[in-house]
């Protein structure tokens, strides 16, 4: 009689093969998801600094017109703006200054750049303290001259940054698709050899069953002479094996017992099998989901491919237009938050008023007064945006004159109150009524098919009143649309 069992162990041998699958893929999404937010921070970085080198060109052109300004009409208001207008040049050469570095032929730009500025700040500090009598023409005219070259190698380093953000970006994408690659080939690999792993184990498996099958037909032909079963395969089976032999020695005392164990362990070995099926089954569907998953920034590096081709080409207005609707895009998909800030909504609102104006030919204009201090108010996502969509495609459908709306928002008595108003057709009190009332949200094949109803419905939900939305209304004049947001 042969009791040799095995230290091997089916349960051991598969829930290693599992954990090593499982650490493996991830690892490798884990890895894959770093990149693809490094990716992101890059792309980002490299806006804001293309960004912020605009906003420098902008501010050079600023400081001049306050010092011509100051130099004709002598206003101290405008020689604190002039101070204040270098203070903010200073700043954005110090921000971007490490970034810009990094490229060769922008680096040499920005430290001619820097080196012009600062003889004009000097030259110009000393024709504004000089009085009348000792002011030179000539000075005036040199800091002119030196100011065309300034607002020159401006343009020049802000082109020459973004070929140089192109570039890297290309770059990163050109890593990033490789790697994405590999990691497939990994993921595929990794399936692949724990499949094989899973076969062989499960081919073994079978053959030992196989072989304690024969072995048990003997015994249920009452073939008692038959040689013990040698057990050296895996300690579960063994342990079995072992069993059967010994009951083989016992079964003329013990045939009904026997009989009934033979039965318990046919529906384990039954259910065992099921349980792998079931498991393969179920890594199967796992890996379908995770060869379906879309990377989401697929569609915003296709926007941006068409946006730097259109400008290439010369299409100035079909970059800003892609750039508008990549902006909504990215907003929408990367919404979560129930609040966002009220900077971000109008930032849409203004993405979507320019799609709007090229599509209407200019045919309105929107103007801003904001408080200061109020950027970072969270608001319910869309209000403001639906609000001026329903005076764009409503209130000036038909107008002979150009279409004209106000944002005003200010805070009072515990409120941020959010004003627009348009000179559009107005709307009648019946219709205005009918909105208030209505429970259910609007659909429209015009619109984006949330109405007005909508953004009461959620400052409802939001904020446990319905107070907080008002409309006022006269045919022909217009309509205002007062939104309250609590603080």
């Amino acid at each position: 009689m042969y009791d040799v069992i095995s230290n091997k162990s089916i349960k051991f041998r598969f829930s290693i093969t599992i954990i090593v699958i499982v650490v493996t893929m991830s690892i490798i999404f884990i890895y894959s998801n770093k990149m693809k937010d490094n990716i992101i921070k890059e792309y980002e970085r490299y806006i804001d600094i293309n960004l912020k080198l605009s906003d420098l060109s902008v501010e050079f052109n600023n400081r001049w017109l306050y010092f011509d300004s100051y130099y004709k009409y002598k206003d101290d208001e405008i020689r604190i703006k002039y101070y204040q207008t270098n203070n903010e040049i200073k700043k954005i050469i110090e921000y971007v200054l490490p970034y810009v570095n990094q490229d060769k032929d922008s680096s040499i730009y920005i430290r001619n750049l820097d080196t012009k500025n600062e003889w004009f700040q000097n030259n110009s500090y000393l024709v504004m303290v000089r009085d009348e009598s000792t002011r030179s023409y000539d000075d005036y005219l040199d800091l002119r001259t030196m100011n065309s070259y300034i607002s020159k190698h401006s343009s020049s380093l802000i082109s020459s940054y973004l070929q140089f953000a192109e570039a890297k970006y290309s770059d990163v994408l050109d890593k990033y698709n490789m790697l994405d690659t590999n990691i497939y080939l990994l993921l595929t690999l990794t399936v692949v050899i724990s499949m094989i792993i899973f076969k062989v184990v499960s081919d073994d498996i079978v053959k030992t069953l196989k072989n304690l099958s024969r072995y048990a037909k003997k015994l249920s032909n009452r073939e008692w002479d038959t040689p013990d079963a040698i057990g050296d395969s895996y300690k579960e089976l063994d342990e079995f094996t072992h069993a059967l032999n010994h009951m083989k020695n016992s079964i003329k005392l013990y045939i009904e017992k026997i009989n009934e164990s033979a039965r318990i362990e046919s529906n384990y070995q039954s259910e065992k099998i099921k349980n792998i099926e079931k498991d393969k089954i179920i890594r199967e569907t796992q890996l379908k989901l995770l060869q379906m998953q879309i990377n989401p920034h697929f569609l915003f590096n296709n926007l941006n491919t068409v946006s730097r081709m259109a400008m290439f080409e010369g299409a100035a207005n079909t970059v800003e237009i892609v750039d508008a609707v990549s902006k909504i895009l990215r907003f929408n998909l990367s919404q979560r938050d129930s609040f966002i800030k009220l900077s971000d909504e109008l930032e849409v609102v203004k993405a979507f008023a320019y799609i709007h104006n090229i599509k209407y030919e200019d045919r309105f204009s929107i103007n801003y007064n904001i408080e200061e201090g109020l950027d970072d108010t969270k608001i319910p996502p869309m209000i403001v945006q639906l609000v001026v969509e329903n005076s764009i495609k409503h209130g000036f459908v038909g107008m002979d004159k150009k279409g004209e709306i106000n944002i005003n928002i200010y805070s009072r008595e515990g409120f941020v109150v959010i004003n627009v108003e348009d000179n559009g057709d107005g709307i009648c009190k019946a219709k205005i009524q009918k909105i208030m009332g209505a429970d259910d949200l609007e659909y429209s094949n015009n619109s984006t098919g949330l109405g007005i109803s909508n953004i009461k419905k959620r400052l409802q939900l939001y904020f446990g009143r319905n107070d907080l939305l008002a409309i006022e209304s006269s045919e022909g004049i217009g309509t205002k649309v007062r939104i309250s947001i609590p603080t």
